[in-house]
């Protein structure tokens, strides 16, 4: 009842082209959202001096969200393997996934998730030898501030890319199973590359602009819903 009013209310306020329009064109909306939360840490370098510790240290922030909501969209992917839409690089069987069955993956990509994190963070620490400079400061406005875009922006991802546009029912949970750990691969890029470099803003910037190209590419690689209107499911389609 309460939901047939808000339909209504909606369609009175004229609210529902609105939300046609975000969900029409939520990959364009979502990109420039991307873009400008990964402008932050830009802005953090040049005008709150931050370094390279501390824009890793965020990015490990925000492998902290992307593990969260890779859990809740894990939770609800109504797909078996064999019939999801997506095709996974590794050719996992739907119902057994190195000993653990598909039912089971969400408690399975929790455990080893949150390892992947601890480990991630004690190897940071240990790299660079001491805490990030924005919590030695106590700089939370700008933590705050990057850690609410980051929320927002997965959110708005969550909603009308994953649930907007059904993609839950062509998903399956093994096929985002290793989703979240390919962006580490940028974030090592960038300790590696970006240790010798400390100090220079400039360098550190075009990193950064390395991990947004790289954040758009797996984004845009990797949605189903450019696939949704090819759906014509059977056995023999399937990898």
């Amino acid at each position: 009842m309460f939901s047939k009013v808000l339909i209504r209310v909606s369609k009175l306020l004229g609210l529902n082209y609105f939300f046609n329009f975000i969900k029409r064109y939520s990959g364009v909306l979502y990109s420039i959202l991307l873009i400008g939360i990964n402008l932050i840490p830009i802005y953090g370098v040049f005008y709150l001096d931050w370094n390279v510790y501390d824009i890793i240290f965020l990015y490990w922030i925000e492998n902290i969200v992307i593990g969260i909501f890779n859990v809740v969209m894990m939770a609800c992917a109504q797909r078996e393997a064999r019939y999801s839409i997506e095709r996974p690089a590794l050719k996992y069987s739907s119902y057994n996934f190195y000993g653990v069955k598909e039912k089971d993956l969400t408690k399975f990509f929790i455990g080893l998730y949150t390892v992947f994190l601890i480990v991630h963070g004690v190897f940071l620490i240990t790299v660079f030898g001491k805490l990030p400079s924005i919590i030695i400061k106590k700089d939370f406005n700008g933590l705050i501030t990057y850690l609410v875009s980051l929320l927002s922006v997965y959110l708005f991802s969550l909603i009308f890319d994953y649930f907007g546009k059904k993609q839950n029912t062509v998903t399956s949970k093994a096929s985002l199973m290793w989703k979240p750990f390919l962006r580490v691969l940028v974030i090592h890029m960038v300790i590696l590359l970006g240790y010798g470099f400390v100090g220079n803003r400039k360098l550190i910037s075009i990193f950064i602009v390395v991990k947004i190209i790289a954040d758009l590419i797996l984004y845009w690689k990797n949605l189903p819903s450019r696939n949704l209107q090819e759906i014509t499911i059977n056995d023999k389609e399937i990898i």
